[in-house]
């Protein structure tokens, strides 16, 4: 890695764990390059501004995300074992992360409406989610579902967050069980 990939590198990394525990409006860019340790003048040579950061920030989240959820449900039998599969992923990330909950969410509540970049990557993540549980749901007669089921994954993934518990889980299954039935 060259050293200007690795200062990239640097500050990317000190930014997503910043914004992702304490917050995009609470965290400063002192602060990111003190935590990355490299000059004010780095990160700049990387980012215009904080709101560029958060977008390549979001990015790269939005990719990890969506591939460990992808590579965790892939081993599967199909589509209705995937969906179960990808809320069990929800439970295990959710503990991982100590219920710190959506990366995408957290930042959408933080920015005020005007931040054009940030709340389009957002919605961005968002519809490249859905439109994989429509990819998912399609290869079976499930696919009317699938738009129900990314809201329900939607929620329980909020719910993991404010119940600081995985219990919204088990209850999403259920419905899951119900929805599959028919």
């Amino acid at each position: 890695m060259s050293a200007r990939a690795s200062v990239r590198h640097k500050v990317l990394d000190s930014a997503a764990e910043l914004f992702y525990y304490q917050g995009y409006a609470a965290t400063g860019i002192q602060q990111i390059t003190d935590n990355a340790k490299v000059a004010k003048t780095s990160l700049y040579e990387h980012f215009r501004s904080k709101e560029d950061l958060c977008v390549a920030y979001l990015s790269k989240t939005r990719e990890e995300w969506i591939g460990n959820l992808t590579d965790y449900c892939d081993v599967s039998n199909g589509s209705v074992e995937w969906t179960y599969r990808a809320f069990d992923f929800l439970a295990i990330s959710g503990r991982e992360e100590h219920f710190r909950g959506c990366s995408f969410l957290n930042i959408l509540g933080e920015v005020p409406m005007d931040s054009e970049k940030i709340i389009n990557e957002v919605s961005r993540t968002k519809a490249e989610l859905r439109a994989l549980f429509d990819k998912i749901l399609s290869a079976s007669s499930n696919k009317d579902l699938s738009d129900a089921i990314y809201v329900l994954f939607e929620g329980t993934m909020v719910e993991i967050q404010v119940q600081k518990d995985v219990w919204p889980v088990d209850a999403s299954k259920l419905i899951l069980d119900k929805l599959f039935q028919n």
